[in-house]
C-alpha cells in the first residue's frame, strides 16, 4: 500500500500531473471528467484538481459530471454527491473555473 510519504507514491502523482500538465501545454483547457465516487474517478479528480492548480492561467474551464454508474454500493452515491459539494466550498479550489 503506498503512503502519502512513499516515494513511489511521489513519483507517480508527479507523472500523472505531468501527462496532464502536457496536455494543457498543447492547448487542452477545458477538461471534462466524469466521476462516480469510486476510488478511481475519485483519484483521477483529485489529480485533475491539483494539476490545475498548478496552471491556473491555462486551465479556462473543469466540468464534472457525476456518472452513476450503477455499480457503486448506494453509500458511496450518497459520498460522490457530498464531495462533490465539500468541492464546491473548499477555499484552495476557489479559484479554479470548476463546475459541478
Amino acid at each position: 500500500m503506498l503512503t502519502q510519504n512513499d516515494p513511489r507514491f511521489i513519483h507517480y502523482l508527479n507523472h500523472s500531473m505531468s501527462a496532464l500538465s502536457s496536455m494543457v501545454e498543447k492547448g487542452y483547457d477545458h477538461w471534462i471528467i466524469t466521476f462516480s465516487g469510486g476510488k478511481d474517478s475519485t483519484t483521477t479528480l483529485v489529480v485533475a484538481l491539483e494539476t490545475a492548480l498548478t496552471c491556473l492561467e491555462q486551465v479556462k474551464r473543469i466540468d464534472v459530471v457525476y456518472s452513476d454508474t450503477m455499480l457503486e454500493i448506494p453509500i458511496i452515491h450518497q459520498f460522490a454527491i457530498s464531495f462533490l459539494r465539500h468541492l464546491k466550498n473548499l477555499d484552495r479550489i476557489a479559484r479554479l473555473p470548476l463546475y459541478t
